[in-house]
Formats: C-alpha cells, sequence, structure tokens
C-alpha cells in the first residue's frame, strides 16, 4: 500500500477519477465545493450505501473509543467495500475511484 496515501482533493484527482466515494456528509460537503471550485463534475455516492442495511454515512474511526465499534465498523466499511467492487464488474475493469473519509482521501 506504500503508493496509497491521503491528499487533497483537487483538480488534478478530480480529472482522475471516474467515480468519488466518500464516507459522510463532512466529506460530500468538501467534495461538492472543490468540484465548484474547480467546475468539475464526478458521480459521486456514500460508501454507506453498500452497507447492509444501508447507511446515510459512515463514522469516522478516529473518535470510537470503544473496540468493538472499531471492530464492527472495519467490519462494515470492508463488507461494503466489496459489495461496491463487485457492483463495478470484473476485477481488472474497475474504473479508477477516489475514496474520500475520515481517513483521508485514498485513490484505489
Amino acid at each position: 500500500l506504500e503508493a496509497h496515501r491521503s491528499s487533497i482533493i483537487d483538480a488534478t484527482v478530480l480529472a482522475w477519477a471516474d467515480a468519488i466515494v466518500y464516507m459522510d456528509g463532512g466529506n460530500r460537503h468538501r467534495l461538492e465545493d472543490a468540484m465548484r471550485a474547480h467546475h468539475v463534475r464526478r458521480p459521486y455516492a456514500c460508501l454507506g450505501a453498500w452497507c447492509a442495511p444501508p447507511r446515510a454515512r459512515i463514522a469516522d474511526p478516529a473518535f470510537l473509543s470503544d473496540r468493538g465499534a472499531f471492530v464492527a465498523l472495519l467490519l462494515a466499511v470492508h463488507a461494503a467495500a466489496r459489495q461496491l467492487a463487485s457492483s463495478l464488474g470484473p476485477r481488472g475493469a474497475l474504473p479508477p475511484i477516489f475514496f474520500v473519509g475520515g481517513w483521508g482521501a485514498v485513490r484505489a
């Protein structure tokens, strides 16, 4: 994962990504602000849409002090990411996706 580092959402990132996945409303607002500022539009959605059951936001794990809640969150994120990946098609056919969340933004 050495090549995967967090970064600021800028015009380069917006031009690179075919789609953007965010974690919560704050991330969505910053993403929308960046797209307006750079005059770029990309499809975007909350990762929580791929949770079972769907959720409106994914909590920031940095603010979870309870180990059980932290593990449950990681399991939910993992399951949602797998569901998202399977909805995108076969491995190797995945479009560039930019994840925006409490951990920072990561190109995948």
